[in-house]
């Protein structure tokens, strides 16, 4: 059941991070391969191995890690979480 008053077909999409691991779900699984999902992270603590130089919207370069994550099917009610936030 869809909670949502600002868009009931709405899909959900989820970031989950549980102990440093980045996990994203969504309760449209069908969208799963619509949809290109990158993380990009700019916490590097100084470490220069694995990471890239990435373009910003200024021009400017930072350095960060990056990768493609799947998106799976949510294990959670997605729809409570909506409801909470809009309480």
């Amino acid at each position: 059941m869809n909670k949502n008053p600002k868009n009931p077909m709405k899909p959900k999409l989820a970031i989950i991070i549980d102990g440093g691991l980045v996990h994203v779900v969504t309760d449209h699984p069908e969208l799963r391969d619509s949809i290109d999902l990158f993380i990009v992270d700019y916490d590097t603590d100084g470490e220069e191995e694995d990471t890239v130089e990435l373009r910003q919207t200024d021009g400017s370069f930072e350095r960060c890690f990056i990768r493609s994550e799947w998106i799976e099917e949510s294990t959670i009610d997605l729809e409570e979480v909506a409801a909470k936030i809009t309480e």
